[in-house]
């Protein structure tokens, strides 16, 4: 009897086993990306070949798996208007709760993992010559700063709609850096290793710029995996569990180290 039992603990652990592998099997999955902003989290090179740190988290997540997953690269707002069209089938990309009361992306903040990927940090990137003294917000009243368009800054965003710091919108990193050059603003606010992800890919010498911390303004904040609502519970349960081996096991951050300097 005592066998038995076993062998029916045993039945059953492999049919629940088999269930949950099912799901990650059961139906195509969406991968959103955005198109030429969001280097070196989501790359998309010549070739049309996927990569950078949330890609190869992601591709880590579902190896073993014979998910289908479909890349689907547009413009942030276009990617947002089709992310809410899709709300209810299966996709996936990344968020963080410090976007999710900004006007407009709601969409891509609603469902988020559980467990953060990784933090990230703001700067203020100057050119070595600006004569630029910052130490406290007040210090950049009048200034005009270079920002991504369609993009939040929690924190620096209040100012910017009230008009106290002036701002110019660009379309990528590069675009930004070469307003910098040309005096359009005394500074580009970005995440550190995304703007050094930038200087190294455009063969740029750091030593040409500088980095002023900004987190008196902007704090650290975590990302995340972004869910559709569509995408079933039991799913997202493996894929949060990934997301949790992958972390302690120090490959997130592998992953990350290959695209800083």
């Amino acid at each position: 009897m005592i066998k038995l039992r076993h062998w029916f603990s045993l039945c059953g652990l492999l049919i629940s086993s088999a269930s949950h592998s099912a799901l990650l099997n059961a139906k195509p999955l969406t991968y959103f990306v955005i198109a030429h902003q969001a280097e070196p989290f989501q790359i998309v090179d010549d070739t049309g070949q996927h990569q950078g740190i949330i890609s190869d988290i992601i591709t880590s997540i579902l190896r073993g798996s014979r998910t289908n997953l479909i890349h689907k690269t547009y413009p942030f707002k276009r990617m947002l208007f089709m992310m809410e069209k899709e709300n209810q089938s299966h996709w996936i990309s990344y968020g963080s709760p410090a976007w999710k009361h900004s006007d407009g992306v709601e969409i891509q903040n609603n469902r988020l993992s559980q467990h953060p990927l990784f933090y990230v940090s703001h700067q203020l990137i100057t050119d070595k010559d600006t004569d630029l003294h910052f130490s406290k917000i007040e210090d950049l009243f009048g200034q005009t700063l270079i920002t991504l368009k369609g993009f939040s800054y929690p924190g620096l965003d209040s100012y910017l709609i009230k008009g106290q710091i002036k701002h110019i919108q660009v379309g990528s990193h590069e675009h930004a850096l070469k307003a910098l050059k040309t005096g359009r603003g005394v500074a580009f606010v970005a995440m550190k290793n995304r703007a050094l992800y930038t200087l190294k890919t455009l063969g740029l010498e750091i030593d040409e710029y500088a980095f002023i911390d900004f987190s008196s303004v902007i704090s650290s904040y975590p990302i995340h995996l972004s869910y559709s609502e569509g995408l079933p519970e039991p799913l997202i349960k493996q894929i949060e569990t990934k997301i949790v081996e992958l972390s302690s096991s120090g490959k997130i951050t592998d992953i990350i180290r290959r695209y800083q300097m």
